[in-house]
């Protein structure tokens, strides 16, 4: 099936209104303890050498401030951190702070397994804005405080484009078409070593295709907003990127996943 070519300009508006939040939840202090009282809370996240030193940091920041509070780190990797997670939460063995992906929320705080904050005193939400907010919430509860957002963008290494002789694309205009036909021009002057694009298969790319269509991922009243063939002609973008050669093929895309911070 050949996808319609829909402009890129449009794929950036989308990507400002998809921010991703990670959020840090909790599940209380010691039953009995008081504010000068001496806690240790076990801190769970997932990291890279990147974030890994910044998280310290902030750690060490947070203990001198509260000097009675202790963390013990329990730094993952994405390709495990998840199922650790299941495992220490089935097990009633969870830590105390969790840095969660958004999509967790729900299963999660729906199971009763993370403190509604907002039944908590001394948390001030004030400065955060209603989306920040919303992020960390489920069935009328606040299970979690976004750290951050972010913007999905399209990065483009211009060194790569003039050692392939490939022209850059002007981002005001250009399509789909467009951009797989860039990504296979770099693939093949890259010879195996070097690949053109990404895949972008992930449950904010799909969101942006939908609403370059004029649909939804979910509803207002959280049920799928989206038509079939819109979701399958996303899935089939991506299966042309590969045998196209614009993107790399499927195990050293997997292989990629599996280094995800």
């Amino acid at each position: 099936m050949k996808i319609r070519a829909i402009s890129r300009r449009r794929f950036q508006f989308g990507a400002v209104a998809v921010a991703v939040s990670l959020l840090a939840t909790g599940c209380g202090a010691p039953a009995g303890s008081s504010e000068n009282s001496e806690v240790t809370l076990r801190f769970a996240w997932w990291g890279n050498e990147y974030l890994n030193p910044q998280t310290e940091r902030v750690i060490e920041a947070f203990e001198a401030e509260h000097p009675n509070i202790k963390i013990e780190s329990e730094l993952g990797e994405w390709a495990s951190y998840w199922d650790k997670l299941a495992t220490t939460t089935a097990a009633n063995d969870a830590p105390d702070v969790i840095q969660m992906d958004q999509k967790y929320i729900a299963e999660y705080g729906g199971r009763g397994a993370l403190l509604d904050l907002a039944k908590q005193g001394g948390i001030d939400t004030s400065k955060l804005d209603r989306e920040s907010l919303a992020s960390g919430q489920y069935d009328n509860a606040q299970y979690g405080l976004s750290t951050g957002k972010n913007a999905y963008v399209i990065m483009a290494n211009t060194k790569v484009f003039e050692a392939a002789n490939v022209p850059v694309p002007d981002d005001t205009t250009w399509t789909w078409d467009d951009f797989m036909d860039t990504a296979a021009k770099l693939s093949a002057a890259g010879n195996g070593k070097s690949y053109g694009a990404a895949y972008g298969s992930n449950e904010a790319d799909l969101i942006i295709w939908l609403r370059q269509h004029g649909e939804n991922l979910y509803s207002p009243d959280g049920k799928l907003d989206f038509d079939t063939a819109t979701a399958a002609s996303f899935w089939e973008r991506l299966k042309e990127q590969r045998d196209s050669q614009a993107s790399p093929p499927a195990t050293v895309a997997t292989e990629g996943l599996r280094r995800r911070p």
